[in-house]
C-alpha cells in the first residue's frame, strides 16, 4: 500500500532489513542477496545458500512394538528397510543448524510419507542432528489388525485327503499377515500373497514333488486365505460315482497321469462299479492344443474299446466333450459342471439316444 517512489527510495534499507531477519530465523542458511523489483506488484527475490555443515548420511534405528508374530515382523522390517533410501532423501543436504527450526517440518513430511507407504501404523520420530543424522522410528500397529488367519487348501489335480496333510504348512506360511494392521494388509495384499507363496515354494516337499502354489487373501480381522496347490508334472484323482441311466449304478474311479511335456499327458484310469462290468482299466494319451481344447485317445486294456475324444474345459470340473467309439462307431456328447468344490454332475447322450446322468464326488 506504500507509494512506489517511497519504496524505491527505501530499497536499500528494505533489502538490508529482510536479509537480517532471514539470517536470524533461518539458521543454517546464509542470505547471499536480496533484490527488489519495484512496481504495482513488487517482487522480492532472496538468494540463500546452505552452510557447509550439512547432513551427509542418515542412519535409521527402529523400535517396533505390538507385532507378536515373527513372520509378520520379519516381513514388515524388510518392507520398511526398502523405504530407508526414500526417507533419507528428506534429510540429505539439510544444514545441521537448520534443524533448530526445520525439525517439525521435516518430521511431519516423514510421517506423511510413512503413512502413505505403511497405512495402519503409528509413527513417532526422534532426530539427533549431526552430519550423520540419527533417526529413531518408534512404530506400533493401530487397530483394527488381523487377529487370525483361516486357511483353506485345495487342489484340482490331487485328492483332498492328500493336500489336507499340507494344511499346517499352509497355515504357517500365511501367518505372515497375523497381527498386521488391516489397512496395511489391504494396501500390500498382492505383495503379501507373493510372500506366502514364496514361503510355501521354499518347503522341501515343494521341490520333491514339483508343487506349484498360489495364495489368495481376503483381508479382514479374520483373514481368509485360499491356498491352491497343483503338481507341475503329474495328477491324481479319486472319485466316487452315482449314475442314473437304464439302471442305477454306484462306482468309484482312480486316475493318475504324468505330463512329460507341457502339452502331453499319459494317464491310466481304474474304474469299479456295480453295473456288472466289474473292473475296467484304461490308458489315455492327451494333447492340450490350448487351455480351452484337449484331444485324446483312450484304450481299454483287456477289452475291445478304443475312443477318440475332444474336450472343451470351462473350469476345473466344468467341460463340454465329444467322444467317438472307434469299434462301434457310436458318437456321444457330454456336459459337466461343478455343483460345489468337490461335487460335479455330468449329463451324457449318445447316437443311440441313450441318456446318462452321473454325480461324482471327488475325495
Amino acid at each position: 500500500g506504500r507509494p512506489i517512489a517511497q519504496v524505491e527510495e527505501a530499497r536499500t534499507d528494505c533489502e538490508r532489513n529482510i536479509a537480517e531477519v532471514f539470517t536470524r530465523i533461518l539458521a543454517g542458511y546464509r542470505v547471499e542477496g536480496v533484490e527488489f523489483t519495484v512496481g504495482p506488484e513488487t517482487r522480492v527475490t532472496i538468494r540463500l545458500s546452505p552452510e557447509d555443515v550439512r547432513v551427509e548420511s542418515v542412519r535409521f534405528s527402529t523400535r517396533l512394538s505390538g507385532l507378536s508374530s515373527d513372520p509378520a515382523r520379519t516381513f514388515f522390517e524388510r518392507d520398511l528397510a526398502a523405504s530407508y533410501d526414500s526417507f533419507a532423501g528428506i534429510f540429505t543436504d539439510v544444514p545441521v543448524a537448520a534443524f533448530a527450526w526445520a525439525e517439525p517440518i521435516l518430521t511431519a513430511e516423514l510421517v506423511e510419507v510413512f503413512g502413505a507407504r505403511f497405512p495402519g501404523f503409528r509413527l513417532e520420530v526422534v532426530l539427533t542432528p549431526a552430519p550423520i543424522l540419527e533417526v529413531e522410528l518408534k512404530i506400533a500397529p493401530a487397530l483394527p489388525v488381523v487377529e487370525g488367519v483361516k486357511v483353506e487348501i485345495t487342489s484340482h489335480s490331487l485328492p483332498q485327503i492328500v493336500v489336507a496333510r499340507w494344511a499346517e504348512r499352509a497355515r504357517a506360511s500365511c501367518a505372515v499377515v497375523a497381527g498386521l494392521p488391516l489397512a496395511y494388509v489391504r494396501r500390500h495384499q498382492m505383495v503379501l500373497e507373493e510372500r506366502c507363496t514364496e514361503l510355501l515354494d521354499a518347503e522341501d516337499i515343494s521341490r520333491r514333488l514339483d508343487l506349484i502354489w498360489r495364495v489368495r487373501l481376503n483381508p479382514g480381522t479374520t483373514t481368509q486365505a485360499r491356498v491352491e496347490v497343483e503338481p507341475e508334472r503329474y495328477s491324481l484323482e479319486i472319485a466316487g460315482r452315482f449314475v442314473l441311466a437304464d439302471e442305477t449304478v454306484l462306482g468309484a474311479r482312480a486316475r493318475a497321469g504324468i505330463r512329460p511335456s507341457p502339452h502331453w499327458e499319459i494317464a491310466g484310469e481304474l474304474e469299479l462299479d456295480t453295473g456288472g462290468r466289474g473292473v475296467d482299466l484304461s490308458v489315455s494319451a492327451v494333447y492340450a492344443a490350448s487351455p480351452d481344447l484337449s484331444l485324446g485317445f483312450t484304450s481299454f486294456l483287456g477289452a475291445d474299446g478304443r475312443f477318440l475324444w475332444l474336450r472343451y474345459p470351462t473350469g476345473p470340473r466344468d467341460f463340454f466333450a465329444l467322444k467317438g467309439d472307434l469299434v462301434t462307431g457310436m458318437l456321444s456328447a457330454s456336459m459337466a459342471f461343478a455343483l460345489e468344490e468337490r461335487l460335479a454332475v455330468e449329463f451324457k447322450v449318445d447316437s443311440a439316444r441313450q441318456y446318462r446322468l452321473a454325480f461324482e464326488f471327488y475325495l
